[in-house]
């Protein structure tokens, strides 16, 4: 089922707080903010790329795969995409919308979410379907984002799929076990996490959910929850 998304102002009368407080929360990365975006051209990389659409999967955004582009020697193959939809914007770019005003969306880093809410991918959004002729290539044109197009998604939703924190921690403890079990001599013998997130991410990047930058995020959260009890012993 696809998600309702409320600009700053509406979003601030939901949870009953001024615009102002709204904002100091946005600015110090506690909600995430989204982005409707229209035809954009996007790329991904060897180790980030969306899997297949799926309508149930994704409610909220469509793509179309366009294959692999080649650019020249020695830069690897980039996977092509056209988005229609919402996408995650990054805390640093909204901080410059809110702050400076009017960003463009050139080359910048944006989030592909499932409709649970989970971040699938990272992908570089490269300009809308106007073009500008730049020498002999025409580039796309930069989308331009500004304070009237961030928007964040209702918690009326959210708040009815939430899953209870005792469940989510065993999750968590699950996830922190396992990492302890292949960092361990005994169990996979990964000497370091980046090679374990590494592999994972080549062997089943297509999966949603396992991407370098939730691996990242999520195993931290893991290991912190589970204390010292569920760590490989050289940590």
């Amino acid at each position: 089922m696809p998600s309702e998304f409320l600009d700053i102002s509406t979003k601030a009368k939901e949870l009953k707080i001024t615009e102002a407080v709204l904002r100091a929360r946005i600015l110090s990365a506690q909600l995430p903010c989204f982005a409707f975006l229209a035809q954009e051209q996007a790329f991904g990389t060897q180790s980030e790329f969306l899997p297949a659409w799926d309508g149930r999967t994704f409610p909220d955004i469509y793509w179309q795969d366009h294959g692999t582009s080649f650019f020249a020697e020695r830069v690897p193959r980039m996977p092509r995409y056209t988005l229609q939809g919402w996408v995650e914007l990054e805390t640093t770019l909204v901080s410059k919308i809110l702050s400076l005003g009017p960003q463009p969306l050139d080359r910048q880093w944006v989030g592909i979410c499932d409709g649970n809410d989970n971040l699938i991918c990272e992908v570089v959004a490269q300009g809308g379907p106007g073009s500008e002729y730049e020498g002999y290539l025409y580039q796309p044109s930069a989308t331009v984002i500004g304070p009237e197009h961030v928007f964040l998604k209702s918690s009326t939703e959210s708040e009815k799929q939430q899953i209870h924190p005792r469940a989510e921690n065993g999750y968590l403890r699950v996830i922190a076990a396992m990492r302890a079990l292949l960092l361990s001599p005994d169990g996979g013998d990964f000497k370091k996490q980046d090679a374990l997130i590494e592999l994972l991410v080549s062997r089943y990047g297509a999966a949603e959910g396992i991407s370098r930058r939730n691996l990242e995020s999520l195993f931290p959260r893991a290991v912190n929850v589970a204390g010292t009890s569920l760590r490989p012993p050289e940590e």
